[in-house]
């Protein structure tokens, strides 16, 4: 394989072209920029290019994925430490998640961060709130309710990706709040939030579709989805979240055996009271935008 070290000018002189400095070896000792040849204009450079980063980013990605799976808190302890370079930066990891996440949602017809209009106005904790904002707002358009969903819902789910941000600072509030003795940079408590929703987006694009063969199987048997099966599920999604939780907080906040697992099921109330004011915020953005 050619290098820049291989091409037959390499003790001449060259002109940066990034900050223009002069230099002599194979790299500008300015700015780093490396040396030009020929060989950078064949498809084989770009082959190569496209392939070291595949491998040297995969290998991160994974190595992050597996430690945030398996070591809960590591992550987190490693990057307030300053041991960055093996991992994936906290915001990467969650937006690579976040982006899976969405994509296995759509296909198991599963749903956690957005409802059908109808149960906004109906089965949620705010909608009561929800009916006369929307009440207000149908008033000025002359559509009805059920004319009104279909754009409303098109619209909820293209805003959904963009909000579930939100959910992050909410979390580090709650953190900050329960671990206020042990006087973290605010930073500390963000990373953390991170870290645990990129696990919880990657524990549910696993959930997701073992939910989906399960509703399958019962619609098959004529088995009706039920407040039973429904506190089953929720269940199933909280558990392995207390336990994430206890040992992340042991990790990143030495928090002794106790206070762990109180904190724990503290932490994991506090993610399903801020999924419903995730989900009210998404009502109302979505409602102003249509």
């Amino acid at each position: 394989m050619r290098t820049p070290d291989d091409h037959p000018a390499n003790d001449a002189a060259w002109t940066c072209p990034s900050c223009g400095a002069t230099a002599l070896s194979p790299y500008c000792p300015a700015c780093g920029e490396r040396r030009w040849n020929e060989h950078d204009l064949t498809f084989r450079h770009l082959f190569e290019q496209l392939l070291e980063f595949l491998i040297h980013f995969d290998g991160r990605l994974f190595r992050t994925v597996r430690v945030l799976i398996t070591k809960p808190g590591q992550l987190t302890t490693a990057y307030l430490t300053g041991c960055r370079r093996p991992y994936v930066s906290p915001f990467h990891i969650f937006l690579i998640a976040n982006v899976v996440f969405f994509f296995v949602q759509l296909l198991s017809g599963l749903e956690v961060l957005t409802v059908p209009l109808a149960s906004e106005l109906q089965h949620q904790m705010y909608s009561g709130l929800a009916q006369r904002l929307a009440t207000h707002h149908l008033a000025g358009t002359g559509m009805s309710v059920d004319q009104y969903a279909p754009i409303f819902e098109h619209a909820e789910a293209l805003y959904t990706k963009s909000l579930i941000m939100l959910m992050l600072p909410l979390f580090a509030v709650a953190a900050g709040l329960l671990f206020v003795d042990r006087r973290k940079v605010a930073v500390a408590h963000l990373v953390f939030a991170v870290h645990f929703y990129a696990f919880l987006l990657v524990f549910l694009t696993v959930l997701f579709p073992a939910f989906a063969l399960v509703r399958m199987v019962l619609h098959h048997l004529g088995i009706p989805m039920n407040a039973v099966l429904d506190w089953i599920a929720t269940l199933l999604e909280a558990l392995p979240c207390v336990v994430y939780l206890a040992k992340s907080t042991a990790v990143v906040y030495q928090a002794g055996l106790v206070r762990r697992w109180l904190s724990a099921g503290l932490l994991t109330v506090a993610t399903l009271y801020i999924l419903y004011a995730y989900r009210l915020v998404l009502f109302v953005v979505t409602l102003w935008a249509t």
